[in-house]
């Protein structure tokens, strides 16, 4: 069971295919800074697919964008724009879609999700990725693996549920 997570982005999509046994399978970044949105939107949504098909993915993670207050609701619309181009992908691909806000994925990954600077959040999940993996990962990266293990709990737990 392969398991692609996303970090949506404007300026980079960081993306990380983790298998059951959280290894790393593939690790990608898509480029937005400096494109047109909507091509960066497609060379998104495109990647999904690719990489579904490529890697045998069953399903996608994908860190949902939520109101943080000091953020206007308009800066959010293009992290929303560029979820559903994840979801997209992920339909057009034929496989399940999962959503985690950051303190859902913090919490099934680090056991709290208390606040902390969003720098020390990365870095934690860098580190993290580091430790389990053994390989050095941008946080764009880093916190699709995160967010691709919450989701690999989540369908271990579902199972020994029954």
């Amino acid at each position: 069971m392969n398991i692609l997570g996303v970090d949506p982005g404007i300026g980079r999509c960081g993306m990380t295919v983790v298998d059951e046994n959280d290894n790393i399978v593939k690790t990608l970044s898509v480029e937005g800074t400096g494109l047109e949105y909507g091509k960066m939107l497609y060379n998104i949504k495109n990647s999904v697919v690719d990489i579904c098909k490529i890697h045998g993915v069953h399903a996608v993670a994908c860190e949902r964008p939520m109101f943080l207050g000091g953020f206007r609701s308009t800066s959010l619309r293009p992290l929303y724009m560029i979820e559903g181009t994840v979801i997209l992908g992920a339909y057009e691909s034929m496989v399940d879609f999962h959503s985690y806000t950051v303190s859902e994925w913090r919490k099934m990954i680090f056991g709290s999700a208390k606040k902390q600077k969003t720098e020390d959040w990365k870095k934690k999940a860098v580190e993290m990725c580091e430790f389990w993996s053994g390989k050095e990962l941008d946080h764009d990266a880093a916190e699709a693996y995160c967010i691709a293990l919450a989701c690999v709990r989540e369908y271990k737990e579902a199972m020994k549920d029954g």
